[in-house]
């Protein structure tokens, strides 16, 4: 039985699993969003801990810019890290921004599941503890 004036089309109903991923697309999801969220309080208590270091706001932001641009640039953002000499690929591996990175590659390119991303996660975990120690040291309220 045909209806008058009504019409199916394909963009009537949302595709349930768009990507064809299936869990796999769903799981990815829920672990690269857990480690952005845990990048990103790594990166507040770092501006914390800067924060309370810096005697004014203009010295925070250029201890920050000094701290955070050679982390972008070095840690694998924007090339790959083997592209740095031996010794600097050492010190690099232990930066904070450097298994974020690690551990979403591995999530978003290679489909890796959240247990092959433990030792990033391991030292996403111990920046955070020893960033959250040094802030909560130095941080205070009033202006020195």
């Amino acid at each position: 039985m045909k209806h008058k004036g009504v019409r199916r089309c394909a963009i009537s109903r949302p595709d349930p699993d768009p990507g064809g991923l299936g869990d796999l697309g769903r799981e990815a999801g829920v672990v690269s969003l857990t480690r952005s969220a845990l990048g990103n309080l790594i990166f507040l208590i770092l501006g914390i801990a800067v924060a309370g270091r810096a005697p004014n706001s203009n010295t925070a932001a250029s201890i920050a810019n000094a701290v955070t641009f050679p982390m972008m640039f070095l840690s694998g953002t924007f090339f790959e890290t083997s592209s740095l000499p031996s010794w600097l690929q050492e010190v690099v591996r232990f930066l904070p921004l450097t298994p974020l990175i690690k551990a979403m590659r591995k999530i978003a390119v290679d489909g890796d599941s959240i247990t092959a991303t433990g030792p990033e996660l391991l030292l996403l975990v111990l920046w955070a503890a020893i960033l959250f120690a040094v802030a909560a040291r130095t941080f205070r309220f009033a202006e020195r």
